[in-house]
């Protein structure tokens, strides 16, 4: 995935508009696929973001390690990447989908 995209997006937004391709168990189980997504010029990165994005493959219970060898998180800022660490371990909670 390369491009710039604006902060505008729901953390639901960003992941069907974005994330499409990671909803299939063959995108997970392919060890070549990965995905880069940069962070740099991100200022606010929430914890309720990061569980609709991040968190919420968990719920096919893959673990937090797995999902970041496949999810690489470039240009990210110890704080942000902390709180995705936190929704990983803490699991997907379901919002307003």
């Amino acid at each position: 995935m390369r491009g710039h995209y604006n902060c505008s997006f729901t953390g639901v937004e960003f992941r069907e508009q974005f994330l499409q391709d990671l909803e299939s168990s063959e995108w997970w189980s392919d060890p070549k696929k990965t995905l880069v997504l940069d962070f740099a010029g991100v200022t606010r990165l929430g914890p309720s973001w990061a569980n609709e994005v991040f968190a919420y493959y968990t719920k096919d219970n893959r673990k937090p390690d797995e999902i970041l060898q496949k999810i690489q998180l470039k240009n990210i800022s110890p704080v942000k990447l902390e709180t995705i660490q936190v929704e990983l371990k803490n699991g997907y909670r379901r919002g307003k989908e």
